[in-house]
């Protein structure tokens, strides 16, 4: 292909990538849900959070009944069923029949969700006050019981006010001006972005560019647990377009074999884990440099929660401005531990593969059930302690050494993987 059809496919790609972000960030509705109302004009609200494997969590109270809420930019709100029956909530619909909505999760399956109408949602002394959400039961997710209580505080809250995400404090400010807000000044730490809105769920979305090779869109998503992943046609379009201006090599690398992050479907696959390291990317002002970037199967790009780990981000949604305050300029993300787990029904099995790792040279594969890590037992699963191994699994991801054992070609076998 002549650099004149690269350059026109590439424009080509860069247009349906835009389309496929939008479609993307929002479920799809025959009708988006109703809006809520604010119960004050002007507030300004500072909530305690807990950060926890990357994800946000907070107190909030649906109809007076107290949860423990996922905080999560990249989704719209969804209540758990065992929530939404707790809290007494009605379904939205006609003639008996329950109205639904049809959208698509983190791995763009599709997922099919009711729709139940929320009298109050308190986030402190803030009520968002009658308006739909999406109710979801998660008991079908191996440990969708022991992070989702109460379900997801989402973006479809934003429009009527500005987030402030503060996780050097572990704070949520919810704020009906930024005038009163710390962080969002002037100066050589703040970085004001233009903040993009394509309506429900209202996600916030981002400009950004790498180097010269891409110019797209990417939605800041604290579900995310990564600092930056690129979708995947963003990822073939930089390799595209380093083609064409000459350069050598293919950027990125395969790391490491692993199963897709477990999503609403449960449905999950094989995949390699490619990491692209990018010299700069820029998200209007906000500079990003020498960082690793994931890449992920489906559109938008993401700007996950790694990010607050060193910039309280605030979300100005009546100016569509926002503010990245560095705080922690030294941050890098840790390393990844060479080997993984995930909880499949009453056991754990081997979930990441490191390229290169003892456990690959020990012929260990994906889906392998292990028995014991780190002399803790794991072969023993039941409803009582499903929930604490689930989240000391989680806390083993950037774990420098992992000592565990397995059947391997009928013989058991006992691995220590060390940082590489």
């Amino acid at each position: 292909m002549n650099k004149s059809m690269l350059g026109s496919s590439y424009r080509l790609l860069q247009l349906l990538m835009v389309m496929l972000s939008l479609g993307a960030t929002m479920l799809v509705c025959a009708q988006a849900p109703k809006s809520p109302s604010l119960s004050h004009k002007e507030f300004n609200e500072v909530i305690p959070i807990v950060v926890e494997n990357n994800k946000i969590f907070l107190r909030a109270k649906i109809n007076n009944k107290e949860f423990r809420f996922i905080f999560d930019s990249g989704s719209p709100t969804v209540i758990t069923t065992q929530a939404a029956q707790a809290a007494g909530l009605k379904p939205v619909g006609q003639h008996g029949a329950v109205a639904k909505n049809t959208g698509t999760d983190a791995n763009g399956v599709a997922v099919t969700m009711d729709k139940y109408q929320v009298d109050t949602l308190q986030l402190g002394g803030i009520t968002f006050s009658d308006f739909t959400a999406l109710v979801f039961d998660p008991s079908h997710l191996p440990i969708g019981g022991c992070v989702l209580d109460g379900g997801v505080i989402g973006s479809d809250l934003f429009p009527q006010a500005v987030w402030q995400l503060n996780a050097k404090d572990n704070t949520l400010t919810i704020a009906s001006s930024v005038k009163a807000l710390k962080y969002v000044k002037k100066s050589k730490n703040t970085k004001e972005v233009p903040l993009l809105q394509f309506g429900y769920p209202f996600a916030p979305i981002f400009d950004y560019k790498v180097g010269k090779h891409l110019n797209d869109k990417l939605m800041f998503d604290t579900g995310a647990p990564t600092l930056v992943a690129l979708a995947e046609p963003a990822y073939e379009a930089i390799n595209n377009v380093r083609e064409v201006q000459g350069e050598l090599g293919y950027m990125g690398n395969i790391v490491a074999r692993a199963y897709a992050p477990e999503s609403a479907a449960r449905l999950t696959h094989e995949q390699d884990v490619v990491q692209v390291p990018i010299d700069s990317l820029a998200i209007g002002k906000l500079k990003l440099t020498d960082i690793n970037a994931s890449v992920r199967e489906k559109a938008p790009s993401l700007l996950g929660a790694v990010i607050l780990k060193s910039h309280i981000v605030t979300l100005d949604y009546p100016n569509k401005k926002a503010y990245f305050y560095a705080y922690n300029t030294d941050y890098k993300p840790p390393v990844e531990s060479q080997v993984q787990f995930r909880l499949d029904g009453d056991k754990v099995q081997v979930s990441y593969i490191g390229k290169g790792s003892e456990s690959e040279r020990r012929g260990v594969q994906l889906g392998h059930t292990v028995w014991n890590i780190n002399g803790v037992d794991v072969g023993t699963i039941n409803d009582k302690n499903r929930c604490e191994k689930v989240r000391w699994l989680l806390s083993l991801k950037y774990s420098p050494q992992i000592e565990y054992t397995l059947m391997v070609n009928g013989l058991e076998q006992k691995i220590v993987e060390k940082d590489s």
